[in-house]
This record gives structure tokens, C-alpha cells and sequence, in this order.
């Protein structure tokens, strides 16, 4: 399970079973409203719609950063 939470205009993330605390970006933050465990291998492209203020490659650049913290 992944938390989420803004502290001081900075957004994070903690990954509940290792504990860990990362530093993720707004766009980052606002994805994983919609994302779940264990990441799918690649961006699901209906997210591109509800994420449509962001411009595509940043969404997918984003996805794989997170997915990496997996």
C-alpha cells in the first residue's frame, strides 16, 4: 500500500511495506490517486484522460519512476 502526503509545499510518498519515504513530483502525487499495487508494466492509457492537464510524454516518464520504486 502507498501513502501519500504534502508537508511544507513538497510532495511524498511511503511505500507502507518497506517503510520507505520518497520524494515524488505533483504530477507523481496526482497519479497515484488513480494507481494501485502492484503497478501494471506499462502507463495505463485510460489515465490519460482523467491526467489530461499533463502532456503525455511526462505522464509516462513519471509512470516509470514510480513504478521503479516498486
Amino acid at each position: 500500500m502507498i501513502r501519500k502526503f504534502k508537508l511544507y509545499g513538497r510532495y511524498y510518498a511511503i511505500d507502507t511495506s518497506s517503510l520507505a519515504v520518497h520524494k515524488i513530483s505533483e504530477l507523481q502525487y496526482d497519479m497515484l490517486r488513480y494507481l494501485s499495487l502492484p503497478f501494471e508494466s506499462s502507463f495505463p492509457s485510460d489515465l490519460r484522460y482523467d491526467l489530461a492537464k499533463y502532456e503525455s510524454e511526462k505522464l509516462s516518464e513519471a509512470y516509470i519512476e514510480l513504478a521503479s520504486f516498486n
